[in-house]
This record gives C-alpha cells, structure tokens and sequence, in this order.
C-alpha cells in the first residue's frame, strides 16, 4: 500500500485492500484480549468485545486497521518487520500500543501511526532503557504518531508524535521542520548535529545519540529531556524545563533562554550560561567552572559545590586553590559567579552542616604554603557569611569579622572551632591572619574555650603550638563570666546559672566548665601532665575534690594520672574517689589502691 506522501486515511483502506480477520468472542480471554500471530498484508480487525491484542510472529504484517474496535484498547505488537501502518479507534480515551522492535539492531522502517494514542511504549534488546510516551491525566490523547529512521521528514507526516529511532543516518546534520508536532523524540540516532525549525514542541527528548554535539535552531520545549549523549556540548532553543543527564563533554555551553535547568550524572567540567536561568544540579563531581552572561539562580544538590570537593578539586597541584581565590574573591557577591554559590552552600544553605569538612578540607590544603593565603581567605569569606548573611560577601570576606563564632557540631561539640584553630596555626606566619591573633587573645566564651582545650592535647598540633593554646585557654577561661546570660550558658537552666559561681583560676573555671557538660578534663589532665606544673595541677585537685565530690570515676582517672606529677594531688584525688560511694572498675580500683598503698609503705 503506497501514497505519494506517506499518509494513511479511512478513505484509502478500501475494502479490496485488506483481509477482515473475524474475532470469535468465545476466544477472548477473562480481560478480553487474544493473541494472534501469522497475519500478512493488510488486516482489518473490528471487534468491540475487544480490549487487548498481542500480535507476534506476523513478518509479513504490512497494515493493521483497528478503527472497528473500542477505543480504550491496548494493543502489543513484537517485531513487526514490515508493518508501516496502523489505524487505531476513533474516542476521547485512546488506545495504548506497545512496540517492540528486533533484538539484533537493524534500521527501523516507518510506521504511522493514525488515531488518537493514550500511551506509546517502545522498547528493544540494544537500548538502554525502555522508552514510553504518555498524557498527563486530563489532557487529550495524541492525534497520530510516527515512528521511522533519523533521516525521516517529520513534515510529510501528519502526526502530533514523532519518534525517530536508530542509527541509519549518515549525513553529519539532521534538519528538522517541526511545524505542528507537539512532542518529537530522537534516539539512537548518529547524527552530530541537530537542527530544528517551526518547533513549539511541548516535548523534546533526546536519548543515546552518542556522537550529537549541538543542537540549534529555531525552537521552543515546554520540555526538553536530553540524556546518554556523550559529546554534547552546544544547546540552543527556549522553553521552560531542560532537562540533562549523563552527558560525558568537558564543556557546555547554554545559548538557549531556558526557564529552568537540571543537570543530573554529567561529567561537565566548564557551565557557560547565556542567559539568565535557575540551575538545579545534582552529581556533578567534575564540575569547577559555571561562567554566565546573566545572574542565576541555582540549586545545588548532591555532588555539587559541597565541602569534601574541595580536596577533590585543589588538592592535587599545589598553588590550584591560590590560583581559583585569586581570580574569583573580587568577583565574589555577584549572582552569577560560580564562588559565590559555592560559599553561600557551605555557609547558609544547608544550615552550615558542611562547615566542619570546608574548615578541615580548608586546614590540609593549608599544609602546602602556595595555599595558604587564599585558605585563609576562603575561611573568612565562610565566617562573614555566617555571621553577617549574604551581604557580607561584598563587604568583608578579605578581612574576616570581628567576632570568634562558629555553630556547634554534633551535641555542643566545639568542632568548627577547632578546625579553624588547626588552619590557623597552619597560617599564623601570614600578616592577614594578625586580627585573628588579636581576636584569640580576646576570646572568653565556652565555644572557643573547649577548641583551645581540644587542641592544647597536643594530638594534631605540634608541642609548641600545644602549649601556645593552653596559654590561649588559660587568658579565655579568666575572661569568662558564667554569670553571663549569653545563649551558651542560658541554655543550662536557671539551678545551673545560680551555681555557676565566678573563680578565680583555671582549674576553677575548668570544673565549673566540666559541671556544665563540656568535658574538658579528661582530654586535658594529661596535657597538664606532660607540662609538669606540679603546683597548676595541685590547684586543679583541689577545685575538682571540691567542686566534684560524687564524680568517682572521674576523680579516680584523673589522680592516677596527677600522681605522676604531683603524689600528694594525686592520692587526695584517689581517696575522696574511693570514699565517693561510686562503683570503680576492678582495674582502676586496683591501680588507686596500689599508690595509696604505696605511700603508705613508703612511710
């Protein structure tokens, strides 16, 4: 059966041209469906018990007219070799037809497709995934659809839908006139190039072309979902959705006005941006420069501008953070900046949750000195967010803040405190860090003091800069006034702020610190050790025997270890823990023992 232009009308399916295939009822299944097999030629099928036909094993199956049938009817077609045309039943509803194409890759032939579709699925063994069509609920099926080669003309088709599958095209550019198809979809297809006219597409999708470069022309999608093309790198068009996922080119480049963009799995290193947009990305672990010639918004997900990458990113070739902070700091605060998203992210969006991993990530880039100056930058600009907003941006990120203030980790944890006490240390030696220095010689609250007590143990930083902390935490916990209803002390409670009395010392201001849940003691009785300060730590029993009389096994674990330094300290610890009424371990019980017994013998 043969037209000048392709087309397929009632009119011209006569009744000389095909074969009417009688349906017996009786062979209907429960749901009334029946599968058929052996057609050829064209058959007109006309059944309105009928609502479900599988066709297979009819290679010879050239048309199929369903226009006598119920038009809710689903019909399944396997590896219609020749078949190239359908005419399905007139209705509001539509009918849902499934395509299933040969295992091994051969090029498609074309197929019309007239009457109104509900649904179309396609699948085949050597496609990635399967692939469907459908209608959101409430709107209208699809007035026609049809399926052939690449290199087919979608203009000599009257269909809404056209889908173009396979590799037969050979030409570099494929040339579309999209003028009255609603949704067109290309797969498979090894063109380079795509160029569409006269499209008002509610939907483009584009799949599997593993060579396409660029796609430009005259179009507008209220959709566009273009995935799995690995050499993509030039999209133009309009719409109001762009979706992209998994695309493999090192660069991109947006020429298009696109409402929206989401980029999903892609291997995009370079985001150049036309015009302006919102971008929603998600899984771009590669992705290190976003330049655009209108602001943005932007959405970043999983994967993307996160604290862990910047290790990724930096961590490699010494000088590399040095060289990002020198090009992008003085343009940080405008919106369409890619480092201006990045610190916003880390700081403000997800609720500062990535401070601690852009702080530590921040401190051991700080080991090669090529980057520290612009870690250190980095790390004011994170600070002047958070204390100051958005704002801050342009204000302040090349000289920090005037304040010490981080928010807590995990159950008050000082964590972000002391992986910035780490970098600083790592970049002390540079003049931009002195008002930072100034401002550590001014520090008097709980935050800062459990940092400096974490980091005094000697465990991450050198001896020195141990000791230079404990000097640090010595002047902060003299400063500070627990009396003082700030938002750390308020939250211990009334009964808590009414003990909390005003000391002199530091081991006073220690126990007090203890007694409200931030547990500086254990980690630092054996820094005060190894110092040997037998009169600092006879000072620190003393306030501990008397401020924490019930605390045993606190007080049994620490004066075995000050007994190491001072004997006296140490036994008046370990028997006031006996005498305490708590249950010690057998092993730490014993060892108490054994140096009271052993002063005892000694004398």
């Amino acid at each position: 059966m043969t037209h000048s232009n392709d087309q397929v009308t009632r009119d011209q399916v006569s009744s000389d041209q095909v074969t009417t295939f009688a349906i017996d009822n009786q062979a209907l299944d429960g749901g009334g469906g029946i599968g058929l097999s052996g057609l050829s030629g064209n058959v007109r099928i006309a059944s309105r018990h009928l609502r479900a036909l599988d066709l297979a094993d009819s290679p010879d199956l050239i048309g199929l007219d369903l226009s006598g049938c119920r038009d809710d009817l689903r019909v399944r077609l396997v590896k219609p070799r020749k078949l190239r045309w359908i005419l399905l039943p007139e209705g509001p509803v539509g009918t849902t037809v499934e395509l299933e194409l040969p295992d091994r890759f051969e090029p498609i032939k074309p197929l019309a497709i007239k009457g109104p579709v509900a649904e179309f699925g396609l699948c085949a063994a050597w496609l990635v995934l399967p692939w469907r069509v459908g209608n959101e609920l409430g709107h209208r099926p699809l007035d026609g659809l049809f399926v052939g080669p690449p290199n087919a003309r979608p203009g000599s088709h009257r269909a809404a839908a056209h889908v173009l599958v396979g590799r037969a095209l050979k030409q570099e550019q494929l040339e579309l006139d999209c003028r009255g198809i609603e949704r067109l979809v290309i797969m498979g297809s090894q063109v380079e190039r795509l160029h569409l006219e006269n499209a008002s597409l509610a939907l483009l999708d584009v799949s599997e072309c593993r060579r396409l470069q660029e796609i430009t022309g005259r179009f507008q999608a209220r959709k566009a979902s273009l995935s799995v093309c690995r050499k993509l790198q030039r999209i133009g068009g309009s719409g109001r959705h762009l979706e992209l996922a998994c695309l493999h080119a090192p660069s991109l480049a947006l020429d298009g006005r696109w409402l929206k963009t989401s980029m999903l799995d892609c291997e995009t290193e370079r985001l150049a941006i036309r015009r302006r947009t919102h971008l929603d990305l998600e899984r771009l672990p590669r992705l290190h420069t976003i330049t655009a010639d209108e602001p943005y918004e932007m959405k970043p997900g999983r994967g993307i501008l996160e604290a862990d990458q910047l290790i990724t990113r930096f961590g490699h070739e010494p000088g590399s953070l040095h060289e990002y902070v020198m090009q992008q700091l003085p343009r940080v605060g405008p919106r369409d900046q890619e480092a201006t998203h990045w610190l916003e992210n880390i700081a403000l969006k997800r609720n500062g949750r990535e401070l601690p991993e852009a702080l530590q990530a921040l401190g051991d880039l700080a080991r090669n000195p090529a980057d520290r100056k612009a870690a250190w930058l980095v790390r004011c600009a994170l600070a002047s967010l958070y204390l100051h907003g958005q704002d801050a941006l342009t204000r302040v990120a090349h000289r920090g803040c005037s304040r010490w203030d981080w928010p807590k980790g995990p159950r008050g944890q000082p964590i972000n405190w002391f992986h910035d006490l780490v970098l600083y240390y790592r970049c002390r030696e540079l003049p931009l860090t002195r008002p930072f220095t100034r401002l550590l010689s001014t520090a008097n609250r709980i935050g800062p003091a459990s940092a400096l007590a974490q980091a005094s143990s000697g465990e991450v930083l050198p001896a020195n800069e141990a000791r230079h902390c404990l000097q640090l935490l010595d002047g902060c916990l003299r400063r500070l006034d627990l009396q003082h209803p700030d938002d750390e002390v308020a939250v211990l409670g009334p009964a808590a702020r009414e003990s909390a009395q005003p000391c002199c010392d530091m081991p006073n201001y220690l126990v007090q610190l203890n007694l409200r849940g931030q547990h500086l003691l254990p980690g630092l009785v054996e820094r005060l050790v190894s110092i040997g300060d037998e009169g600092l730590v006879s000072r620190l029993a003393h306030a501990m025997i008397e401020h924490l009389p019930r605390h045993g096994l606190l007080l049994a674990e620490c004066g075995i270890q000050l007994a190491r330094v001072s004997q006296p300290a140490g036994r008046r610890m370990i028997a006031s823990a006996l005498a305490s009424g708590t249950h010690l371990p057998d092993d730490l019980r014993a060892r108490g023992l054994q140096i009271l017994f052993r002063h005892q013998a000694a004398s």
